[in-house]
């Protein structure tokens, strides 16, 4: 994670916060990354260019919708994305063309339930998991009959 960040700041951009390890128990040797905020991103840094799992936000500015929407797009990964807006429709109609298995409207972009077929799209994840979705992805369908009682048969 802080390699990414570090990259990211070389790369021009702008650390607001974070960007390091968090004390725990009075020591700093820690594996958990303070929250991290970087500004001045472009698509291309390491800290947005890449699917981690940490508490780093690349804040990436753009002139419109369509400009926000391309940016999200512009990546391999397509596990999970978030849209915050006030009006319903406009966010439904961002949502729909994002490019991500998964899009959250005005929440959090990390919902995982076990009644909900969670996936990604492109690089992001390795199929569908939760609920019988999840069942489909790694199963097959068999059945076998077994007759117990000896059968009749009318030929």
């Amino acid at each position: 994670m802080l390699g990414y960040v570090e990259e990211t700041i070389e790369a021009g951009a702008t650390l607001e916060t974070g960007g390091e390890t968090a004390e725990i128990d009075g020591s700093d040797d820690s594996l958990v990354v303070k929250p991290t905020v970087l500004s001045d991103v472009t698509n291309d840094m390491p800290a947005a260019a890449n699917e981690h799992f940490g508490p780093i936000a690349p804040v990436i500015p753009f002139s419109d919708v369509d400009e926000a929407v391309e940016l999200a797009n512009d990546t391999e990964f397509g596990l999970s994305g978030a849209v915050h807006a006030g009006d319903l429709g406009v966010a439904k109609d961002i949502a729909d063309r994002m490019e991500t298995g998964n899009v959250h409207i005005n929440d959090q972009p990390i919902n995982d339930e076990a009644h909900v077929p969670f996936s990604g799209i492109g690089a992001s994840g390795m199929g569908t998991y939760n609920s019988d979705a999840f069942l489909d992805e790694i199963t097959q369908t068999k059945w076998i009959s077994l007759q117990h009682d000896a059968r009749d048969y009318p030929f």
